[in-house]
């Protein structure tokens, strides 16, 4: 994506409508503020998505906490973030 640098890019999903999200949502010890991208999937064989389809939506987790940040998916009209944590079961 042209203007968009993967420093930590932790995972993708898609929504109902077709978008791809795209989520920076890594280490924790890296970054404060996380961003997901929102896009139209690219046709097979587009060689790049425009800058002004690309809907960036950045935001903070409460409290400041440490997370693993692994996964996201797209239900009910929400996006998900999934984190782990290590020695628990």
């Amino acid at each position: 994506m042209d203007g968009v640098t993967n420093l930590d890019w932790g995972d993708i999903a898609k929504d109902k409508n077709g978008n791809l999200i795209v989520a920076v949502t890594g280490d924790n010890l890296i970054h404060e503020i996380f961003v997901l991208y929102r896009f139209k999937e690219p046709k097979l064989g587009q060689k790049k998505v425009e800058k002004n389809g690309i809907d960036k939506i950045t935001f903070r987790f409460f409290g400041g906490e440490e997370l693993n940040n692994e996964a996201v998916f797209y239900a009910d009209k929400s996006i998900y973030i999934l984190n782990k944590e290590y020695g628990k079961l």
